[in-house]
């Protein structure tokens, strides 16, 4: 195995900072419940942050991380470019297999069913299925945490946790999925940003001339 360069030793401060955030709102949404939280954290009516959710949403649509990956290759920066496509592409697999087995409402047909009228933004199509789990959750917290991984830079973890957890927060913002559907995201990502390093880990060892690149150097 390749050492030290893509180790988590390194990256324990990301890690440990996630964890928390997982933590904490793990007890919130057990707390206060699926209908209570997602009363909380949707506006009633249009706000300030209407422009900017709408916009940062797509970060996590897929579109983003593929344009990674091919700035990446552009750059011949294969095993960077490798790790983040099979992060993307195992997270979103895993979110359309539960989505699929799941079924559920998302929260427009939810409350619909109960007679209740929520507030949408003008321009968006907002979706009725398939809920559970939240595919742009998935998808940011891959990328985040693909690019945790590849640089070993401390002070990008708080900029790349904001980032993911506002693009997933924009997903209950924008009134297309429960909180407990961007968190169970986050996992999907997080976890196939693992495997894709084992994968990628488990290729260098087995073709040791694609070792050096110029993302992943040795130590």
């Amino acid at each position: 195995m390749p050492s030290a360069n893509l180790s988590l030793t390194n990256r324990r401060f990301f890690f440990t900072c996630l964890l928390i955030t997982w933590v904490l709102s793990a007890l919130y949404l057990v707390g206060v419940g699926k209908e209570e939280a997602f009363t909380a954290l949707h506006p009633g009516g249009a706000t300030v942050a209407d422009g900017v959710m709408k916009i940062i949403t797509h970060v996590g649509d897929g579109l983003f991380s593929v344009a990674v990956v091919i700035i990446m290759l552009l750059r011949r920066q294969w095993v960077s470019a490798s790790l983040l496509a099979l992060a993307y592409s195992i997270s979103g697999l895993a979110a359309q297999l539960l989505k699929h087995l799941t079924s559920l409402p998302r929260p427009l047909g939810y409350f619909r069913q109960k007679n209740i009228d929520i507030y949408t933004l003008p321009d968006v199509d907002v979706h009725l299925a398939n809920s559970f789990p939240s595919g742009h959750a998935a998808s940011v917290f891959a990328l985040v945490t693909s690019l945790a991984i590849i640089f070993r830079v401390k002070w990008l973890t708080i900029p790349l946790l904001l980032l993911a957890w506002v693009v997933a927060y924009s997903r209950v913002y924008l009134a297309q999925h429960f909180a407990e559907d961007i968190w169970i995201g986050s996992l999907l990502g997080v976890s196939g940003a693992l495997l894709a390093r084992w994968i990628v880990l488990y290729w260098l060892a087995r073709y040791p001339r694609f070792r050096n690149t110029p993302l992943i150097p040795h130590d």
